[in-house]
Formats: C-alpha cells, structure tokens, sequence
C-alpha cells in the first residue's frame, strides 16, 4: 500500500448512492454489496459496515472479513450484531427511557473529541442513536464511550485478530455525519484518517 492509497470499502446494497459523508473523502470509497463480500480483498484498508446491513450475508461472509482483519485491515461496524459475523462482537439489547438516556465517554478517540458530551446522545432533540442497546467486548478492547448502566457503547479491539475492529451499536457514523453544524460533522472522514493510522502501525 502507497503512501497516498488506502482502500475504503462501504457496505452496500446494489445501485445505492454513496452516504454524503463518504462522497466527501478526498479518495472515492469502494461499494460492495453484502452478499458480493467474497470479493473483499485482505488487504491494509477500512471495511465499513452500516448499520442496516444484512448480517445473513455478513455472517456467510465471516471467513472473509475474517482474512482482511487478519491482513491487517479495519473493520468500522455499525450493526447491532445478533449473528456472531465479527470476531470479538457481541450485541445485548436494552430497553432505556430516552428521557434519562446519556453516553459517557471512556477514553478520547479522533472520532468523538469535536462532539459536545450532550451532542453524543442528543442533537435538536433527536435521541436514540445509541440507546437500543449496548456491546460486549472482548477481553483488553478499549471502550470509548459507555451507556448510563456502564456497558460499552463503542470501542476498539485489537486483540481479536491481526488488525482492528472499531464497532458501535447502532451508531451509524455515515448518517449521524448527515447533520449539519453539530459534532459529527466530519466524523466519517476522521475515522478513515484514524483508520489508516490505524494500519499502518
């Protein structure tokens, strides 16, 4: 990989335009439906994974996003997980008053330090993104942010397997990056600038 390439590769589903936030990036992201995810070349790139993706094709895909993780490869997930497709990746749902529902952060990361505290569970009153349920990480993932109970909310495993998994509940940064003058704003782009860091260390 040069310097100057690093293969991005959005999950989706045939003929859908690109998120906005992906079309922002200097280099045009790759598409790839989730039942074409056989053709994902293991490679030191980013694979993200939103939220509704089918996890069936996910799941008969394991072995393959198993190959690019091991490659050294990262993999941003934004779904939920009810099938075990992710190495390290378990999802608990939750039932929370929205009314009462906040996000903590666990530790500083690029993609979440420009968000206001409140804009991590609440922009112009709209509430939710995380508040379906929560993740349970493997043994020595880094968890970023928590939900009020204390469970993870997002975090980084780099134990699992050769390369990183970046994954939330739910919290899909190609849509929260939608919103204009809030926090999330760019918080697509700088995950793919994390990501490549992320790679080549």
């Amino acid at each position: 990989m040069s310097p100057t390439s690093f293969p991005v590769t959005i999950v989706q589903p045939d003929r859908a335009p690109l998120p906005e936030a992906a079309r922002r990036l200097e280099q045009v992201p790759r598409t790839l439906a989730a039942r074409a995810l056989h053709r994902l070349e293991p490679e030191p790139g980013l694979l993200a994974v939103p939220r509704h993706t089918d996890q069936e094709a996910l799941w008969c895909a394991s072995a393959r996003i198993l190959a690019f993780l091991e490659a050294g490869g990262v993999v941003a997930s934004f779904v939920e997980h009810y099938r075990p497709w992710l190495p390290g990746a378990r999802y608990r749902h939750t039932d929370h008053r929205l009314t009462r529902y906040t996000v903590h952060r666990a530790a500083p990361h690029p993609v979440f330090d420009p968000v206001d505290d409140r804009e991590l569970y609440e922009f112009r009153g709209v509430v939710g993104w995380f508040a379906q349920g929560y993740l349970e990480p493997c043994v020595g993932a880094e968890v970023l942010l928590r939900d009020p109970d204390g469970h993870a909310l997002a975090y980084i495993d780099r134990t699992s397997t050769l390369g990183t998994v970046f994954a939330t509940p739910g919290a899909d940064l190609l849509v929260l990056d939608r919103w204009r003058r809030g926090g999330f704003v760019g918080a697509f782009a700088r995950l793919v600038a994390w990501a490549r860091e992320e790679a080549w260390r």
